[in-house]
């Protein structure tokens, strides 16, 4: 691509150096990217980074010490525009798009979840809110998904539930799994659905199912199995692949 459309390499190196001009990549975690910008975490700084990644442009938002300490722990986070229930809305720099970014996190007790959101509007967090969860749990390692006005976790543990925050009541609540998804450890993904639904991936066997969220005039929801295919079907060849080999490459391939 030629000039000016070309886009400096530079602007590509993540904001993580210090202030000695070094870089110490174990303090750093990578939460994800929406909406054309990149979230970062420092767990030592105890800050957040959101970085534009074709402008080289970044903002630094410190994180409030109650969320990070000997108590919690965050696991995980969301970067989202402020105006991302505008469809029209053409995302754009951080002086004419202001930004949201949502934290996630589990007790260091493994007894619950908890959430909170950050406004560059404002310049201030929400009231930390939690979540308690049926069973014994770890982490939150995968990055959340965006269905409607609301921020989808799946945390890790001895157990399976989906973590829901509420983007506008600032609630947190945990979704159960599909039966379908219990007791199948890294075998199942979160992801939004063509339709615009939460959708559950599912690793069962010999076969990709797809189970959907669907929430019925009563207001109760519910999984519904919306296709299963066979890997063999799907794959083709590669269906041979050695199983951890097999289960990277549906999830890239297909799910991600």
């Amino acid at each position: 691509m030629d000039l000016p459309d070309r886009i400096p390499p530079r602007h590509f190196c993540p904001p993580i150096v210090d202030e000695k001009g070094g870089c110490d990549r174990k303090h750093w975690r990578n939460f994800g990217c929406r909406h054309g910008r990149v979230l970062l975490y420092n767990r030592k700084q105890k800050e957040v980074v959101v970085w534009d990644p074709p402008t080289g442009d970044h903002r630094q938002v410190a994180v409030p010490p109650e969320f990070d300490n000997e108590e919690r722990m965050i696991w995980n986070g969301a970067v989202l525009c402020a105006a991302a229930s505008d469809h029209s809305h053409v995302h754009g720099g951080f002086c004419s798009c202001p930004f949201k970014v949502a934290v996630v996190g589990v007790t260091l007790n493994h007894t619950q979840v908890f959430a909170s959101i950050y406004s560059s509007q404002t310049g201030k967090w929400s009231n930390l809110v939690s979540a308690a969860v049926p069973f014994v749990v770890y982490y939150v390692a995968r990055p959340g998904v965006l269905v409607g006005n609301a921020l989808y976790w799946m945390p890790l543990g001895h157990g399976y539930g989906i973590a829901e925050f509420d983007l506008d009541t600032h609630t947190l609540a945990l979704v159960e799994c599909s039966s379908g998804a219990k007791d199948l450890k890294g075998r199942s993904r979160i992801l939004l659905a063509q339709n615009g639904v939460l959708c559950l991936a599912i690793l069962s066997g010999h076969s990709l199912q797809m189970w959907e969220r669907k929430v019925c005039s009563e207001g109760v929801a519910s999984w519904v199995l919306r296709k299963s295919d066979k890997l063999q079907k799907i794959l083709g060849r590669r269906y041979h692949l050695q199983k951890s080999s097999l289960c990277k490459y549906i999830w890239f391939r297909f799910v991600c």
